[in-house]
Parts: C-alpha cells; sequence; structure tokens
C-alpha cells in the first residue's frame, strides 16, 4: 500500500535553484522529475548485467537491439549486422560487455524520477537534503497513479550489491525499472518511494491542486524566506497544511506544531 502521504525534503537557500523549485510546487503545482545521472548518490539506478545464452539466443537479441536502435535498416541490412556482431564475439567480450551496458545505462538516464520518503521527521534527511534544516519538507498525497501521473509511486528496495538483470531475458523498461527502485543498503532509513516516467523522461510535470498536501518550515529556515513561502502558501486557492519544525527538548527528535496561514 501506498503511504498516504509522502514527502519530499527541499534546500530553499538563494544559491540554489531549489528556491524555484519550491514555489514552482506552491504556486503552480509542479514539480521536477530529474535524470537519474542527476541524482545525488553516484551508485543509484546502477545495473549488473549477466551475458548468459547460446549465439541463437544473442541473434534474436541483437536483432530487437538494433530494431529499435537502427529503424531506418532494412531486414537485410539488419542480418547483416547481426551475423557481424555474432561472428566478432561482441557479446562475450569485456569491451563488447562494457559497451552494452553502457547503452543501457544511457537508455536508463533518459528516464524521469520523482523520489519521495516516507518519513518526515529524518533528521539524517532534513541536514542533507534540506540545508541543515534550513529548508522545507513538502508532503504529497493521492500519488496513486489515476491523478495528475499516469504512474503510481513503487517501493525502493535496499541491496549490498547492484541489481543484476539478464542481457537476454529482461526488456530494457523492465530492466530500466530494476535499476531505479534499488539503492545501497546505507539509504535505507529513507524508506523511499519513486514515481517513474519512461514516456516523457526528465523536466517538470502538473500536479493536480489537491496533491500537496503539508509545508513543514525547517527549524532554522531564515525569517525572510519563510514569510516568502508562507506568502506562496496564502496564495493558493487548496492551502495545505503548514507545520513548524522544532528540534525536541529532552530528545533527539523534531516536533512540528501547525502554523496558522
Amino acid at each position: 500500500m501506498i503511504p498516504a502521504v509522502l514527502y519530499k525534503y527541499r534546500s530553499v537557500t538563494e544559491e540554489t535553484k531549489e528556491l524555484d523549485r519550491v514555489r514552482q510546487t506552491i504556486v503552480e503545482d509542479k514539480v521536477w522529475f530529474p535524470s537519474p545521472s542527476d541524482l545525488n548518490d553516484p551508485f543509484d539506478c546502477r545495473l549488473s548485467i549477466a551475458f548468459d545464452g547460446n549465439d541463437h539466443e544473442w541473434r534474436d537479441r541483437f536483432r530487437a537491439l538494433f530494431r529499435r536502435a537502427k529503424p531506418e535498416q532494412t531486414a537485410v541490412e539488419r542480418e547483416i549486422e547481426v551475423s557481424r556482431a555474432i561472428a566478432g564475439g561482441h557479446h562475450k567480450g569485456p569491451v563488447q560487455q562494457r559497451r552494452f551496458l553502457d547503452y543501457m545505462q544511457e537508455q536508463i538516464n533518459q528516464i524521469g524520477v520523482f523520489c519521495l520518503s516516507e518519513p518526515r521527521d529524518s533528521l539524517l534527511m532534513w541536514s542533507y537534503y534540506a540545508n541543515g534544516h534550513q529548508g522545507v519538507c513538502l508532503g504529497f498525497a493521492n500519488l496513486v497513479g489515476d491523478g495528475a501521473f499516469a504512474e503510481e509511486a513503487l517501493k525502493v528496495v535496499y541491496s549490498s550489491s547492484y541489481p543484476t538483470v539478464q542481457a537476454l531475458d529482461d526488456d530494457p523498461e523492465r530492466a530500466s525499472q530494476t535499476a531505479l527502485l534499488t539503492k545501497a543498503e546505507a539509504w535505507s532509513h529513507e524508506r523511499e518511494w519513486r514515481i517513474i516516467d519512461t514516456a516523457v523522461g526528465p523536466g517538470l510535470r502538473q500536479l493536480g491542486p489537491n496533491m500537496l498536501v503539508e509545508v513543514i518550515i525547517g527549524a532554522r529556515l531564515k525569517e525572510h524566506l519563510r514569510r516568502e513561502i508562507t506568502g506562496w502558501i496564502k496564495e493558493r486557492q487548496r492551502k495545505p497544511v503548514v507545520y513548524q519544525a522544532v528540534p525536541g527538548e529532552k530528545q533527539y527528535r523534531l516536533e512540528f506544531q501547525p502554523v496558522a496561514v
């Protein structure tokens, strides 16, 4: 089950484009889907590919690859290139396998991905995604695939090794989803969910007007930025619930106090 609300931590310092991203979400109901290559973790969305199979199976695989990569080819031209690939061992040598893996990674990097998390009170995430508690945390609801997005939020799994897919058995879309929904165990505290857009790719997406349901103001957000953000919220027809994050008095935790806007 998709959680009722999922959260996006944002930095809002003037030196970054994050402030404009926050404005676009609050004022225009838009969010940014980055490319996997722009995510902060260099290990994120990586694949390991197993190159099993005989030459007959690989001939079918190369036909499918060339059909997608070179649609202008005739059937005869394609068969000639497939035969050359098989004869040259392009599916067996380490250089060729590296090229194949790079090709798959290029396809993955053309996908748009919107990353969200279950907790809103993670001290670590407030520190490194919201610039040391100087940002905000945005809560989104109704991410079930039948509203503003055709895709629903999918849960990330955590592993000690890259996900392995069979080059012969896995189609590019399934391989991409496997890579996009697997992260290193070190990030398991994020309890992350992702919305994957394979059709359009990276860029801005329009939200429904009832999808932004919470805005949490960071404990150390500068006052002039706080006024600017609450001013944007006042402009909205459908206003989210606003909270002020406050450090706990006796425990290492955050408390959330409602803010009237």
